[in-house]
């Protein structure tokens, strides 16, 4: 998650304004894929006359983890 001043954004105490961003890694559309197969597997398996996996997401990107943990920290 990147976290940046927003100076367009100020609050009662005339600070800047914090904006959040956040994109997805590659490994949790990765993981994303793989939990949607097997349920939609899993759903099958237990009936289910129609089965619609959702769609897998995708990087706006080509990127890479470069470091970092799917909760935000850094790997050394």
């Amino acid at each position: 998650m990147r976290v940046r001043l927003d100076p367009g954004l100020r609050d009662a105490y005339s600070r800047a304004g914090v904006r959040l961003a956040r994109s997805l890694l590659r490994e949790e559309v990765r993981t994303q894929a793989f939990l949607s197969e097997r349920a939609a597997e899993r759903l099958r398996a237990s009936g289910a006359a129609r089965v619609v996996p959702r769609r897998a997401a995708t990087l706006p990107h080509d990127r890479e983890s470069r470091g970092h943990g799917q909760a935000g920290g850094r790997h050394v």
